[in-house]
């Protein structure tokens, strides 16, 4: 999920999180939606307890306890239109009161604890093995008659030998050692890098809130109770929130229920909208209720931290009864209420057990380990079993101390102490020459895998462009025009190209803003448009629809011509155009976009519903060719692609 903060395992053991004075709240505040004194009429575990429900439940609820959405914005002192006043004193005092908008990452393994995980490598284990039998055997002197039975196995011996015997198992020891230490080091040093990113993506997250009347976008980690936040086709939701005012907004909520199926969302259905969920289609406008820990993807990751602890606390204890677990589990469903009815099915008292024997194998954390390091491991091990099968057999001939001393000579041969530090050296120059070309690596055996890839599938939009887009041709019927106004998105490049035409947009905006919107069609995937009808003075009504030219066009009956006068626009001249106009704009690596329009009448009022009727007929404005300028070091990183033998495929 695309949150605050990595979603892992929660520092707090609690299922739910209070912060300081939000037990209990002031009820004697003012309703008149002010900004100063902070006395917020609601708590958090209303808040909490209300974003629990869902559907009519929820609508319900704040009739019965608010009134209206208006009538909450006012105890939360923010408005429905101009949002909060932005206010530095005001917004931490939010944040003191319900909390910020942050989900503590997960605590980091400390050095001891990355050294522990190295000594688990099979090869370093039997070296370590090794040296210490070797180390004991160095200061072991046998007898003389084993001398007499061995022959000249050990006649040719030095007698000095055993005085430096302990050197070939202090030498083992000694490149354990480093091994060990710089695996953990690597490891220590790379989780550092990470979490430094990290925060610095976090910084980098923002999301578009109402502020003091003003549209603006803010860290999403900034975002507090009472925000007013604008949602729209494609954002992941940063905290939980109720629908202010919205069009046709559908949410995919997969990720909290698991159904696949989109959930529409309307203020006088489902105003209900949870972090973590996407908007796969419409627009609109939430008021904030819930931020970081206290949001339903909050709660989870805290139920899932309090899961862990009891793991912990069941084995320190080892014997407690199971009326006591049943007890405590069903305290818990108890307090989370309608949160753990979403998170069914729940284990059983039986299957219970099992469960938690296999979340704790899955718990273990494994030592990644490159494919080539794997398999000298294994090659080491079986000559070091055939080794000890070997000196099994000699025992009939040798005493027991003889059988051991070879065991470990052949392993000592069959396992150089130096190799799991050469590999794991290699590895580590490697990850820092990568990181060098802005390429941070953190499992040492991606250098190698990735050193196998012979294909890359890219992303378009924003990986192989800049996602800055702008317009670069446009045609109305038989002139045109060039811009060069450059934009964020497709929006803002046709924005860009009115004011390139000196027109300025902001009056028909506060003419007409956002809330009087008739009806909206918003844009998705099938549609491939949008649609807008706006309310004429005279009480009639008139549609704009802009989206792909192959589409928008066959829904087309006329065009303007220059003088700004509709004529007749048959299948003919639309062939000819998509000829002459669109398929070079194409060519050119262009967006085309058609803009158009339709006027209808009042009476009898058109059936909004009837979509396919409504959006026809319409008269063709203009279109214009967008470009989306790619990325200046992308067709040398191609190139070089090309000539390493690996094909480069673009995916959008």
């Amino acid at each position: 999920m695309s949150t605050t903060a990595t979603m892992g395992e929660m520092a707090n053991s609690a299922v739910e999180f209070y912060p300081k004075g939000t037990r209990s709240g002031s009820r004697g505040g003012r309703a008149d939606g002010g900004q100063a004194g902070g006395d917020f009429q609601v708590t958090v575990t209303e808040l909490r307890e209300l974003m629990e429900l869902r559907g009519a439940d929820a609508l319900q609820k704040i009739q019965d306890s608010y009134g209206d959405t208006e009538g909450l914005c006012q105890r939360l002192l923010s408005s429905p239109t101009d949002g909060l006043s932005g206010d530095p004193a005001d917004l931490e005092q939010r944040c003191q009161r319900f909390g910020k908008n942050f989900i503590p990452p997960k605590k980091p393994k400390t050095f001891l604890e990355l050294v522990w995980e190295a000594l688990q490598d099979v090869t370093l284990i039997i070296l370590e093995a090794a040296a210490i039998i070797s180390l004991g055997l160095s200061f072991y002197q046998p007898p003389d008659k084993d001398s007499e039975v061995c022959g000249h196995v050990s006649g040719g011996e030095d007698e000095s030998e055993g005085d430096t015997g302990w050197i070939e198992g202090a030498a083992i020891l000694l490149s354990v050692v480093c091994v060990v230490l710089v695996t953990a080091f690597n490891d220590w040093s790379k989780e550092k890098q990470f979490r430094g990113l990290q925060s610095r993506i976090e910084q980098e997250q923002k999301f578009t809130v109402v502020r003091k009347g003003n549209v603006i976008q803010i860290p999403v980690a900034d975002m507090v109770v009472g925000d007013l936040a604008q949602v729209k086709y494609g954002d992941l939701l940063p905290t939980d929130g109720i629908l202010v005012q919205g069009n046709d907004l559908k949410l995919d909520e997969s990720s909290l229920t698991g159904e696949s199926d989109h959930v529409r969302k309307s203020v006088d259905k489902d105003p209900m909208l949870l972090s973590g969920t996407h908007v796969m289609e419409g627009s609109g406008r939430m008021l904030v209720t819930a931020v970081g820990v206290n949001s339903q993807t909050g709660i989870i990751f805290t139920l899932l931290g309090a899961g862990d602890l009891e793991e912990d606390v069941k084995e320190k204890k080892g014997k407690q009864p199971d009326g006591a677990v049943e007890n405590n589990q069903n305290k818990a469903k108890k307090q989370d209420g309608g949160v753990a009815m979403e998170m069914q099915p729940l284990k059983s008292a039986e299957g219970g057990e099992v469960e938690d024997r296999e979340k704790k194998k899955t718990n273990i954390p494994k030592k990644e380990k490159s494919v080539l390091q794997g398999k000298l491991t294994k090659l080491a091990v079986q000559i070091g079993k055939a080794g000890l099968v070997m000196s099994a057999i000699t025992v009939i001939i040798l005493y027991f101390v003889k059988f051991f001393i070879i065991g470990v000579t052949v392993l000592v041969v069959a396992v150089p102490e130096g190799l799991p530090l050469a590999v794991t050296i290699s590895l580590a120059y490697s990850v820092k020459k990568m990181m060098k070309d802005n390429n941070l690596v953190r499992h040492l055996d991606a250098c190698e895998t990735m050193g196998n890839a012979t294909a890359i599938c890219s992303d378009k939009t924003g990986t192989l462009t800049t996602n800055r887009m702008t317009v670069v041709q446009s045609y109305i019927d038989v002139e045109g025009g060039l811009a060069k106004q450059v934009g964020n998105k497709t929006e803002c490049g046709l924005l860009g190209f009115v004011l390139d035409l000196h027109q300025d947009y902001t009056p028909v905006r506060e003419q007409i803003p956002e809330e009087r919107l008739y009806k909206v069609y918003t844009f998705n995937s099938v549609r491939k448009s949008m649609s807008t009808v706006i309310k004429l003075p005279d009480g009639s009504f008139r549609l704009y629809s802009k989206g792909a030219s192959e589409i928008m066009l066959k829904k087309c009956s006329y065009i303007q011509d220059a003088h700004g006068e509709a004529r007749t626009f048959r299948p003919r001249d639309r062939d000819e155009m998509v000829k002459q106009v669109i398929e070079p704009m194409a060519c050119e690596g262009l967006r085309t976009i058609c803009i158009a329009y339709r006027d209808l009448p009042s009476n009898p009022e058109p059936e909004w519903d009837n979509e396919a009727e409504i959006v026809a007929d319409l008269t063709c404005i203009t279109v214009v060719g967008i470009e989306d300028p790619v990325r200046p070091e992308v067709p040398e990183a191609i190139r070089k692609c090309q000539r390493a033998g690996i094909t480069v495929r673009m995916v959008t």
